[in-house]
């Protein structure tokens, strides 16, 4: 069992990190966890919008996965929308709104990817490789395969994405995959020279 007093020590704002133009950025940082706008509710952030957020008033964790620029956005809704319909007493039952729900979520399925044949245009590239012009993102070549209703593409890249990266696509099943090759690498533009 984790000590309350770490967690609260590890809850607790121990490195200041104003100023900053987001304010929940600015609340605070203890050890691995951000502090929020709202006292006494601490997160954990993932790049792009990724959150573990912990409200104890409230006994209640909210996780979130997104994939936003603007992580305030997501945090600014949620103290909006979330946190504060949240009440202190526990909701009345409604046993008609709970069966309902649960025939809803028994029901759902995700459906995999429809469409029609594979168009002329496939059979044409399939199985060719495609050479990239010198390019800052070090991509050499790119190669897709047609077959049995599944697209695989082959990328090779150089630089800090060098390998080959391979990942395929299902036409009315799922196919499952990763790839390896990661977000785009930004690079500032160099400083301009002075004269």
């Amino acid at each position: 069992m984790i000590p309350a007093a770490w967690v609260q020590a590890a809850t607790s704002k121990q490195v200041s990190n104003a100023p900053n133009p987001a304010p929940d950025w600015e609340q605070g940082y203890g050890y691995q966890f951000w502090r929020c706008q709202p006292a006494g509710i601490y997160r954990g952030d993932g790049a792009f919008g990724q959150y573990c957020i912990v409200m104890p008033e409230q006994d209640a964790v909210l996780a979130i996965t997104s994939g936003l620029p603007d992580m305030q956005a997501v945090l600014t809704a949620v103290w909006e929308k979330t946190a504060a319909g949240m009440k202190k007493a526990p909701l009345s039952a409604d046993c008609a709104a709970s069966d309902g729900l649960a025939a809803t979520l028994k029901g759902l399925k995700l459906v995999p990817p429809q469409g029609k044949d594979a168009p002329a245009e496939a059979e044409r590239i399939s199985g060719k490789t495609f050479v990239f012009a010198p390019n800052a993102e070090s991509l050499h070549s790119l190669n897709f395969n047609f077959q049995e209703n599944t697209l695989t593409y082959h990328l090779l890249a150089g630089g800090e994405r060098r390998g080959k990266h391979t990942l395929s696509f299902g036409r009315e099943k799922w196919v499952e995959g990763m790839s390896a090759l990661g977000t785009p690498v930004f690079r500032k533009p160099p400083p301009a020279e002075a004269g």
